[in-house]
C-alpha cells in the first residue's frame, strides 16, 4: 500500500545498535532508502535484510545509502540480523518514536495474512537465520521510504502484511535515477569549468596586453620625467645669466654626446 501524505523526510538523531552517533538529516545530498522491520528474530525481516545485502554494493556505487530501523533492542539485532556484517546503517527503536514520526502501522490481519499467504518467504527467512520469538510488536507492518537528495520523500511504502515491503526492483529504478542524475551535474559541472578556463585564459591574455601597455607609458612618463628635470636645468642655468655652460649641460642629459 502506498501513501503520499508524507512529502518530506522527519529528521532525527539516535545511535546505531553498535552506539555511534547517527543523524539521518546527515545523509542529506545523497539518496536515502530508511526501512521499518518487525523485529530481530522476524524470519520475514531476515531475508529481506539478506536481499538487500546483496544488492546493497551496486546501490552503494549508485549513490544511494540504507538505513534499516528495527523495534528490538540494540542487542537483539547485534544477535540476528548483524550477526554477519551488514554494509548499511542499523538502528534500533523498542519505544517506536521513529517507527510513529513515520506513521508505521500494526496490524493483526497483516500479521495473519502473511502467515497464511507467505510461507516460502518464511522459510526462507529461517534459512537465514531469523527464529520466531515473543515480541511485543509482532504486528508491527513495514514500511519503506525513498528519500532523495533534498530529503524530499519520493515514495512511501506501507505493508499490506507483515511481509510486504517495497519491490526490489523499484528500490533498483530509484538508485539508477540517482546516478544518472549525479552523471548528469558532474558533466554540467565540467562544461562550466571549461568555460571558466577559457575565461580564464582570455582575461589572461587581456591582463598580458595591458601590462605590456602600463610598461610602455611607465617608459613614457619616465622620459617626461627626464626631459622636465632638463628644463628646469635650461631655465634656471638662463634666470643666472649662464646661457652656456649649464645650458649645454642640461641639453646633455637629453641628448647626450655622442662617443667620439
Amino acid at each position: 500500500m502506498q501513501s503520499s501524505d508524507l512529502e518530506t523526510a522527519v529528521d532525527f538523531e539516535t545511535r546505531d545498535i553498535y552506539g555511534e552517533a547517527f543523524r539521518l538529516g546527515d545523509l542529506r545530498g545523497r539518496r536515502v532508502m530508511l526501512s521499518f522491520f518487525r523485529d530481530a528474530a522476524c524470519p520475514f525481516c531476515n531475508l529481506r535484510i539478506y536481499e538487500m545485502t546483496h544488492r546493497y554494493t551496486e546501490w552503494r556505487a549508485a549513490g544511494m545509502r540504507v538505513v534499516a530501523v528495527f523495534s528490538s533492542p540494540a542487542e537483539q539485532v547485534r544477535s540476528f540480523v548483524a550477526r554477519r556484517p551488514r554494509p548499511f546503517f542499523m538502528i534500533s527503536d523498542p519505544t517506536l518514536e521513529i517507527y510513529a514520526r513515520y506513521g508505521v502501522q500494526q496490524s493483526t490481519a497483516g500479521l495473519f495474512k502473511a502467515l497464511a499467504l507467505r510461507m516460502p518467504r518464511i522459510l526462507g527467512g529461517i534459512a537465514k537465520g531469523g527464529r520466531p520469538r515473543p515480541n511485543p510488536h509482532v504486528r508491527l507492518v513495514p514500511a519503506d521510504f525513498l528519500i532523495d537528495e533534498e530529503g524530499q520523500v519520493v515514495e512511501s511504502w506501507y505493508g499490506r502484511d507483515t511481509s510486504d515491503h517495497l519491490p526490489l526492483e523499484r528500490v533498483q529504478a530509484f538508485a539508477e535515477a540517482g546516478r544518472e542524475r549525479r552523471e548528469q551535474r558532474l558533466m554540467a559541472d565540467g562544461r562550466t569549468l571549461s568555460e571558466t578556463r577559457e575565461a580564464l585564459a582570455i582575461s589572461e591574455q587581456r591582463l598580458e596586453g595591458l601590462r605590456r601597455e602600463y610598461a610602455a607609458l611607465e617608459r613614457q612618463f619616465t622620459d617626461l620625467q627626464l626631459k622636465n628635470r632638463t628644463l628646469g636645468k635650461i631655465l634656471e642655468a638662463y634666470k643666472h645669466g649662464d646661457r652656456s655652460d649649464r645650458a649645454a649641460e642640461a641639453r646633455q642629459l637629453v641628448e647626450p654626446t655622442a662617443p667620439r
